[in-house]
C-alpha cells in the first residue's frame, strides 16, 4: 500500500517519492527525483492494484499493465514510463504514468470549452479508439471521467 513519503525505485533506475493520492488509495501523485541533487525532476502518477483487483496475481492489474506496453506508441493514450517492482515478497508491482491536469468530466465544469478545445478533445479520443480497434480490442469504458486532458486553462478561452 502507498503511502505519503515511501521511496520507490523503478526499473529504470529513477527513483520515486509518493506525494499524496489521487482521488483513490491506489493512485498517488508522486516526483522523480534526480539521481545527483535529489531535487524533484517531474511529477508523474504511481499506481498499485486496486482494492478490488483481489485475486491472485492482480489480473485486473496485469491486464492493464499489458494494454500500457501494447500502446506505448499511441500518442494518444496516457503513457507508462516505468514499472516498479514488488517491494516485498508477494507484493504488487506498480506502475509510474504520465501525470494530466485533469479529465474531460472535471474541466466542462470550469467553463465553456471553445470549438479548437472541443475538436483537439474528439480527435484525440477517435485516434485513440482507432489505435484500440487496429489491436483487434474494443474500449468499454469510454467516458468523460477517462477521457485526460491537459493543456485546459479554466481562466480563459481560446478561440
Amino acid at each position: 500500500m502507498l503511502s505519503e513519503g515511501a521511496k520507490l525505485v523503478g526499473e529504470s533506475g529513477k527513483t520515486y517519492l509518493a506525494v499524496s493520492p489521487l482521488g483513490q488509495s491506489n493512485v498517488w501523485t508522486a516526483v522523480e527525483q534526480s539521481k545527483y541533487t535529489k531535487k524533484p525532476v517531474k511529477v508523474v502518477v504511481i499506481k498499485e492494484p486496486g482494492e478490488v483487483d483481489t485475486q491472485p496475481g492482480w489480473p485486473s492489474f496485469q491486464n492493464e499493465m499489458v494494454m500500457h506496453e501494447v500502446f506505448k506508441e499511441s500518442p494518444a493514450i496516457r503513457q507508462q514510463l516505468d514499472r516498479i517492482p514488488p517491494t516485498q515478497a508477494g507484493g504488487p508491482p506498480m506502475i509510474v504514468l504520465e501525470i494530466t491536469e485533469t479529465t474531460l468530466w472535471n474541466a466542462r465544469t470550469k467553463r465553456p470549452m471553445s470549438l479548437a478545445e472541443i475538436k483537439t478533445v474528439a480527435k484525440d479520443v477517435l485516434v485513440g479508439l482507432r489505435d484500440v480497434h487496429a489491436a483487434g480490442l474494443v474500449y468499454a469504458d469510454l467516458k468523460p471521467q477517462n477521457i485526460m486532458v491537459d493543456g485546459f486553462n479554466a481562466e480563459s478561452e481560446e478561440k
